[in-house]
């Protein structure tokens, strides 16, 4: 594709924005510097415009987290324009320097940018970069978070035609085999034999995951608004939230959206890791090798392989691991809400992208995903999701309704923490 064709989709208020990056060369040798860039296409410019953005090194430099801190003290740290009052430099207004002022000269306020990240930038969300003081760059353009702006080249599909969805939530980890069995024997087709790539058992458990209320009230929410629009809806809670039901949704069944409010997790690569591994974890997947078996989402009974290492063959685990996921080909499904912590992270693979859920999700053949960068708050997470259906029951687009969702819960919770957390990636 050339970027003409980009070009030739775009509206007269719209951007696209392709971020690459590439290994530098001084003339003479190869350096250690990966030098990242934005390839900058408007709808009358004559060429794209080449902007040169800052190093690998020091986004990496701004996205390491102390141990010390928590999730919200890391997102205020990095999302953080400096107090007047004092001359010391934030990482906010370093990231805005390194990484979006540089792109300004060629937007306008109010443009709609279509932008696709690459490397480290996946790990940033776009709508929280500061601009100034309590103002970010999401309230002065609207931003539309792609895989690729060549996306925009595609067929519009009508997002109003939503013919049915599947929600899993109020989800029990702590289910015995004999309740998941129970509920297993009663599917009408069991699904295939589990792709779940096995690894060593006789590693050290940790703690187990703990029940989610709010997640109950979330599905309970988006369920209600669903059946009050005559939009066909199945709900799995508590013991019926079996990981096998999921794997049921292959194929022909693929619902056109998929809501999955849950425990997520995530381990970086044991190999590079500054630290050991989190206390409380599972060593059979944050040890694993293959990136794909380090993310993924918590069912029903969860805990029993989780925390007791006690597998029973004949049913899943209950841990869909992001390698299982994209096996799980969904041809039917539009959107896929990933109401869980950390489902956006994965191992970065050079211009490849996130390695985790996202690729594995979009592997799968979901066109949209929503996912988080950060644990967000159980409670805040179920307001969000309860917020963004409302506004897609309206008739809103996705993105549109993703927007509008970010301000309303900026308006009551203006710290990031609790609005930026989520990305929306068409």
């Amino acid at each position: 594709m050339k970027w003409q064709d980009v070009q030739n989709h775009l509206k007269e208020n719209e951007v696209a924005i392709e971020f690459t990056h590439f290994t530098f060369y001084d003339g003479k040798d190869w350096t250690d510097s990966i030098i990242y860039i934005a390839l900058v296409i408007t709808k009358n410019a004559e060429y794209p415009k080449l902007i040169r953005l800052g190093e690998e090194k020091e986004i990496k430099q701004l996205l390491n987290k102390p141990d010390a801190f928590s999730s919200m003290q890391y997102v205020s740290n990095l999302y953080t324009w400096p107090d007047p009052d004092f001359e010391e430099q934030t990482n906010g207004e370093k990231l805005f320097e390194l990484f979006w002022q540089p792109i300004e000269p060629y937007l306008q306020e109010g443009n709609v940018i279509y932008f696709s990240p690459t490397g480290y930038l996946n790990l940033i969300s776009f709508s929280a970069i500061p601009n100034s003081e309590n103002t970010y760059i999401s309230d002065k353009y609207g931003l539309v978070q792609t895989s690729s702006v060549a996306v925009i080249t595609d067929s519009i599909i009508d997002e109003n035609k939503i013919k049915n969805i599947v929600a899993f939530g109020g989800i029990r980890y702590d289910a015995s085999d004999v309740e998941l069995t129970s509920v297993i024997n009663q599917l009408p087709v069991k699904p295939e034999a589990s792709t779940k790539q096995y690894l060593a058992t006789d590693v050290q458990r940790g703690d187990n995951w703990n029940y989610l209320p709010a997640t109950l009230t979330e599905v309970d929410s988006i369920y209600n608004k669903a059946e009050r629009n005559n939009i066909p809806i199945v709900e799995y809670i508590n013991y019926e939230a079996v990981e096998e039901r999921y794997k049921s949704l292959s194929g022909k069944n693929s619902p056109t959206i998929i809501h999955i409010a849950t425990h997520g997790f995530f381990f970086p690569d044991p190999a590079i890791a500054n630290a050991p591994a989190t206390p409380g974890t599972n060593a059979e997947f944050s040890s694993s090798t293959n990136p794909l078996n380090r993310s993924g989402l918590l069912f029903a009974g969860a805990n029993n392989t989780w925390l007791n290492n006690t597998k029973n063959h004949s049913i899943e685990d209950g841990i869909l691991t992001a390698f299982e996921a994209a096996n799980i080909t969904l041809p039917n499904t539009d959107l896929v809400v990933l109401s869980a912590c950390e489902t956006g992270l994965g191992d970065i693979k050079g211009s490849e992208g996130v390695y985790g859920l996202q690729r594995s999700f979009k592997t799968a053949g979901a066109n949209n995903l929503i996912m988080s960068l950060w644990k967000v708050p159980d409670a805040q997470t179920a307001l969000f999701m309860e917020t963004f259906y409302q506004y897609i029951f309206e008739g809103l687009s996705y993105n549109a309704s993703f927007q509008k969702t970010q301000i309303t819960i900026k308006k009551r919770f203006p710290n990031p923490y609790y609005w930026a957390g989520f990305i929306l990636v068409e």
